[in-house]
């Protein structure tokens, strides 16, 4: 309380030295009597300050409170959809270069790292392939994936299914 005092007390004491070396300052024209006017409603609200400080607070924590909480929500969902778009686009990268290696259709799932040290690393890769007429995925395909990316076996699961038949 006796902080909150002192402070009060060396605002109003410094606007009213800072008003008496505008006064001391300005020759007598016509500004003076603005001046004047400004410094005296400044001197007013310094005054009135701690009785209409705790009564905005009051009001104010509110929303701020529930906009600081939409903010962080908002991150969260952000960071999700960026990673979201990242997997989707990775996915389809690696669908590409497969299917381009190999010409059997596949359907390619990742999971990428969450974690903030390792964030966006491929932490595995599920490979989904069409093996309708005994087709195969050759080991040049998966090689791409060990090369391109730097995945290990273990992170590379492969799965063959019968389509049409």
């Amino acid at each position: 309380m006796t902080g909150f005092l002192k402070a009060w007390t060396m605002s109003v004491a410094g606007i009213i030295v800072f008003g008496s070396i505008c006064e001391m300052i300005l020759p007598n024209s016509s500004y003076k009597k603005y001046v004047h006017l400004a410094i005296g409603l400044m001197l007013i609200l310094s005054l009135l300050s701690p009785f209409v400080k705790n009564r905005l607070d009051i009001d104010a924590e509110l929303p701020q409170d529930k906009a600081y909480n939409q903010y962080e929500n908002m991150e969260d969902r952000q960071k999700s959809e960026v990673l979201s778009l990242y997997k989707r686009k990775l996915c389809e990268k690696i669908k590409g270069e497969i299917e381009k290696a190999s010409g059997i259709q596949v359907e390619i799932r990742c999971e990428v790292s969450e974690a903030e040290e390792t964030f966006g690393n491929i932490e595995k890769v599920y490979i989904i392939a069409d093996s309708s007429g005994g087709k195969r995925l050759n080991q040049g395909a998966v090689d791409i994936l060990k090369k391109d990316y730097g995945l290990s076996d273990e992170k590379i699961d492969i799965k063959y299914l019968r389509q049409g038949g």
